[in-house]
């Protein structure tokens, strides 16, 4: 009567202990598990899945699933099925409406999607283009096939979150996609979680960000995708209780999803609890120790809260996991960090690399920037910035408000918040009422 599906991200982060039940069980917090083995015999796929009991790793229950090749787009929903029958559940929403390969009937389509979707949950930027180029191909095979519409919307609109520079033509696709996915499957939760990200990225219309999200939830309340991007929404709109509802209701239908970690620790930390930041950030960096972000989200979360030898051990860290140059916008919180711990030497180094990005374009709107400027004290110079990015309508003016924030170590704090002409570009952009 309790069971939970997890994100096949996760699932593919415990592959390496498939057989460890008790390890398995204490990860996910669960007493018993459905495990699964698929394999390509010829012109067959074969399916083998169990149910066992983690406490004793007895199993309770197993199947075997023979299925014609050419008929693996039916597969999720006949592996459904089977488990369904076996442990004699009641399957109610999304997976009582499964489709053929939820959505469509051209194999080759779905393969490209299956592809697509799994590349670009990386946060490697060759892995999240080899990901759209899939979707890409999913799309032109079936053009009527909703899912990999909202996986371009939202890897796109993902990218912009991370600060990435975007041409017209590339904002017109997360455009045109989002609004295609909803228009083939308006009940598709994915579509309308990508239609909010591309509306709090490129349009900035927050009741409609508001109501695309809110309906997400309530087309898929099991997912936790929907509930950690609708965390980083709230979080920079400055509605920071709503925000930490959501990203636990994330972590609990995902507890080792990335994302949802990230949730938690963002949420915590733009509301001024750093301890639970910390533990999130931690946990994030934890379990996944190969993402360039937990090590400096974590860092700088450990020198909000006072811990600034543990925050620099971090980002020693790092520094043996890539020896890549930091993007401008991973410096500028590498120097938050540095800055709030009174490390000046390890701060002017950051700035210095910064500063010589700005220099050789200075037209551009890297979020980096204003993040310099605040640690800088420079208000007016961070005004001026904020101007430009509203008035070129780049992505980053979503986060403009986040510069209201008193208590997260910037040098603007005592000027910013009361600046006339900042609180009159935010009026002007009509955000929502915020928590502070």
């Amino acid at each position: 009567n309790d069971i939970k599906v997890i994100s096949k991200s996760a699932a593919f982060r415990l592959r390496e202990h498939a057989n460890d039940t008790t390890r398995i069980a204490e990860a996910l917090g669960v007493d018993g598990i459905i495990r699964g083995r698929l394999e390509r015999i010829g012109e067959q796929v074969v399916v083998s899945t169990s149910f066992v009991d983690t406490r004793d790793d007895s199993q309770l229950w197993g199947e075997r699933l023979v299925q014609p090749a050419e008929e693996v787009i039916y597969l999720e929903r006949s592996i459904l099925e089977t488990i369904k029958a076996g442990l004699r559940l009641e399957v109610t929403g999304d997976g009582a409406g499964l489709t053929a390969a939820n959505g469509t009937d051209n194999p080759a389509a779905y393969e490209h999607y299956m592809r697509g979707h799994y590349l670009i949950q990386s946060t490697n930027d060759e892995s999240i283009g080899a990901g759209l180029a899939e979707l890409r191909k999913a799309v032109q095979l079936d053009p009527q096939y909703a899912h990999p519409h909202a996986d371009i919307a939202d890897a796109l609109s993902q990218s912009l979150y991370y600060g990435s520079e975007f041409d017209e033509a590339t904002l017109l696709e997360a455009r045109g996609a989002a609004h295609t996915a909803v228009a083939l499957a308006p009940n598709l939760a994915e579509a309308q979680t990508a239609l909010a990200s591309m509306l709090q990225w490129i349009v900035f219309d927050w009741n409609a960000v508001d109501a695309a999200y809110e309906a997400a939830v309530a087309l898929s309340p099991q997912s936790p995708v929907t509930y950690y991007r609708y965390t980083d929404y709230l979080v920079i709109t400055l509605r920071f209780e709503r925000a930490r509802e959501m990203a636990v209701l994330a972590r609990e239908r995902d507890p080792l999803n990335s994302s949802a970690l990230h949730a938690v620790g963002l949420a915590a930390m733009l509301s001024g609890d750093f301890p639970a930041a910390a533990e999130a950030f931690g946990e994030w960096n934890r379990v996944h120790p190969n993402s360039r972000w937990s090590y400096v989200k974590y860092a700088l979360a450990l020198a909000l809260n006072g811990q600034c030898e543990e925050s620099l051990a971090s980002l020693t860290r790092l520094e043996t996991v890539s020896d890549s140059a930091p993007s401008t916008l991973l410096d500028s919180w590498i120097a938050w960090g540095h800055k709030v711990c009174g490390r000046e030497d390890l701060y002017q180094v950051s700035r210095d690399r910064i500063q010589a990005a700005w220099n050789e374009e200075p037209d551009a709107f890297d979020p980096g920037y204003a993040y310099l400027l605040a640690l800088e004290g420079d208000t007016e110079g961070l005004f001026e910035l904020l101007t430009r990015v509203v008035e070129a309508r780049s992505p980053f003016t979503a986060f403009i408000s986040i510069f209201v924030v008193d208590y997260l170590g910037w040098a603007v704090s005592d000027t910013m918040p009361d600046h006339p002409g900042y609180r009159a570009l935010r009026q002007r952009l009509n955000f929502p009422v915020i928590d502070l």
